[in-house]
């Protein structure tokens, strides 16, 4: 029986490291390639569930993993948000029965697909805030509104919650979406815009936080 010299020993360490390597490497993430594909698939697969004349059955009949993509789709994407509108700080608000100084912004929360990474739905949010004496005297959301734009998602409508700290007035938008067909909705969404204008005229804050209380 042979017994391993110095160098060889030294060697099997080594060895064990380079195969851990290249087990740790076909971990790796999926490429732009694979991303590609996945995102065509449940596009496919989406539009298969929708249209089917029974929706629910169409999605229980899937393979596993196609069920999965189809979650990961729908239910773990991300949110991105942008101001996309303001007015100057000299307005006057037509609610406010004075000359009080006021402002507002507009601020667009979009939800992307986890798979496909496409926009799916918004909620807009406008927030209009005045300043009186120093302090916030209204807060007020003169619009606000939701859009679908990905097969399977359905509005369901956008309530709103204000709240005046005196220092800064709170607004925010909060949309509500299901996705489903044909009176088979498994999944819901509320996705908010919140906005928080200082009495300042300068400083503000957004989120898609749904809490406007402290």
């Amino acid at each position: 029986m042979s017994v391993p010299n110095a160098r060889t020993a030294r060697l099997v360490p080594l060895l064990l490291a380079l195969l851990f390597g290249l087990v740790l490497v076909t971990g790796a993430p999926a490429t732009p390639a694979q991303a590609a594909s996945s995102a065509s698939r449940v596009k496919t697969l989406i539009s298969k569930i929708i249209k089917s004349k029974h929706p629910k059955k169409t999605y229980y009949a899937l393979p596993k993993k196609d069920r999965a993509l189809v979650y990961k789709e729908v239910k773990k994407g991300s949110i991105k948000l942008r101001i996309i509108k303001s007015t100057p700080s000299n307005s006057v608000s037509p609610n406010s029965g004075s000359t009080a100084r006021c402002w507002q912004k507009t601020l667009e929360s979009s939800y992307y697909g986890g798979v496909t990474r496409s926009r799916l739905f918004s909620t807009t949010n406008t927030t209009n805030v005045c300043v009186s004496g120093g302090s916030v005297s209204l807060v007020n959301l003169p619009q606000r509104f939701q859009s679908a734009f990905w097969i399977g998602w359905q509005p369901d409508g956008v309530d709103k919650a204000t709240f005046n700290a005196g220092w800064e007035g709170r607004g925010a938008a909060l949309g509500k979406f299901s996705w489903g067909a044909a009176g088979w909705y498994p999944w819901h969404k509320t996705l908010c815009a919140q906005l928080r204008l200082n009495r300042d005229f300068v400083h503000y804050g957004w989120s898609s936080d749904c809490k406007v209380y402290p």
